[in-house]
């Protein structure tokens, strides 16, 4: 693999390696190990943890930087927290195309509920992932949506969805309370924290590619 790629440490965290180095990859909560093997992988999201960039569209949201080990090695989470109360408090994207996975890392704050709603302005469907339990409470679409949440540790989930329709065009987030609205009824201030937002052509997220200014290419593991 002639580009550098992560992989999960002994220590339960991702970290980089470097091009043409073999990716031993550690399970978040179990220690097993593997050799990590991949096809190549673009990660078409810009500024993957930096929300505060001016491509993330935010309604009624605080992003500020947060104290919170983030599940990549040395690096911290992001807090986003509520401006209004009884709105819809979201950060978002939109992405031409028409077969994505979605995923973000997400831990509990005050707030439990992290929900994706995935489409079009109309024809959308929601997913709601609790951060308390680890379990995916609500798939308004499980026939065309696959969700899946997996726990990497440390109060840590990576939330993802998969779709091969017009969902795929648009991937916006709410932070809410309850699972049942899109309609916040915390308290004012209230929050959570993000990090790592991916978006690639595959039917399961793949191992995470950070951006900045631009998208990213992981090349494909030979051996």
């Amino acid at each position: 693999r002639n580009t550098t790629a992560t992989r999960v440490n002994s220590s339960g965290l991702i970290e980089s390696v470097s091009a043409n180095v073999t990716r031993l990859n550690y399970d978040y909560v179990g220690g097993n190990t593997s050799i990590l093997v991949e096809q190549q992988k673009t990660n078409l999201l810009t500024y993957s943890e930096n929300y505060n960039d001016s491509s993330w569209l935010k309604q009624f949201i605080n992003i500020d930087t947060s104290v919170v080990a983030a599940p990549f090695a040395g690096k911290f989470g992001v807090r986003v927290s509520t401006q209004q109360s009884s709105q819809e408090i979201n950060i978002r994207k939109t992405q031409a195309a028409t077969q994505l996975s979605h995923s973000i890392y997400g831990k509990k704050g005050e707030l439990d509920y992290l929900i994706f709603r995935c489409g079009p302005t109309t024809g959308f469907a929601n997913v709601a992932f609790n951060l308390s339990t680890g379990i995916i409470d609500l798939n308004q679409s499980p026939s065309s949506l696959t969700a899946r949440i997996e726990d990497v540790g440390n109060g840590w989930y990576r939330c993802s969805v998969y779709t091969n329709s017009a969902l795929a065009s648009n991937l916006m987030l709410w932070i809410i309370s309850n699972n049942t609205t899109q309609f916040n009824t915390a308290i004012v201030g209230s929050g959570l924290f993000l990090f790592g937002a991916q978006q690639e052509a595959s039917i399961v997220p793949t191992s995470y590619i950070p951006t900045v200014a631009s998208a990213v290419t992981r090349n494909a593991d030979v051996i």
